[in-house]
């Protein structure tokens, strides 16, 4: 299969973070197909990731800034209930070029925290997304488009396979002592793919 193009980018805290944050760029929403005149310059500033959100979201405050033109109304919910919120069509920026031209966003009063942008699902869930917490500190990483599944399982039951199963030097898989109950299955298996018999120690 021929790998495909995909752009990315890696945030990275100081310590454990229990929100997830990156700079995000907002301009009007500008087709350079339909429109000859020079692209207006995103405007910076910090958002929130948020998985159980289902859309992006920006504040009034945000869309005034901007001078956004609304192209709709949407019913939204959350946690005070059912609002009829504007509708805007953006360009969105994320960092190291990962870019959503012509992105319909909805807006709020105001977001927690002093957020002006809140990503949802419709971009998280358009890529590959995830994080990390190793050595006390937070990671995450998105690309776009998705490239493959990540399998947390699967990467746990190879590197468990490698770590429990010795391979002799001639190649065959060997019993480790501590665990031979729970794996002499397993080196019998991965031998008799090598047409050899397990070799216990």
């Amino acid at each position: 299969m021929k790998p495909k193009q995909f752009h990315a980018f890696t945030g990275y805290a100081l310590g454990l973070s229990n929100v997830l944050t990156s700079k995000v760029g907002i301009a009007q929403a500008h087709d350079p197909s339909r429109d000859s005149s020079t692209p207006p310059e995103p405007v910076i500033f910090e958002a929130i990731w948020d998985t159980g959100a289902t859309n992006t979201v920006i504040t009034e405050s945000l869309a005034t800034k901007l001078n956004l033109k609304p192209t709709g109304k949407i019913n939204t919910h959350n946690a005070a209930g059912t609002e009829i919120r504007n509708r805007y069509l953006v360009n969105l920026f994320l960092p190291n070029n990962v870019n959503f031209p012509y992105m319909n966003v909805t807006d709020c009063k105001e977001l927690t925290g002093g957020f002006e942008v809140l990503i949802g699902m419709d971009i998280i869930g358009a890529g590959d997304f995830a994080v990390t917490n190793s050595n006390g500190k937070t990671v995450m990483s998105y690309r776009y488009p998705s490239i493959e599944r990540i399998d947390f399982v699967e990467m746990a039951n190879e590197q468990n396979a490698r770590l429990i199963l010795k391979k002799a030097p001639d190649g065959r898989y060997l019993v480790s002592k501590k665990h031979k109950r729970v794996n002499k299955k397993k080196a019998e298996r991965n031998n008799r793919r090598q047409g050899r018999k397990a070799k216990k120690h």
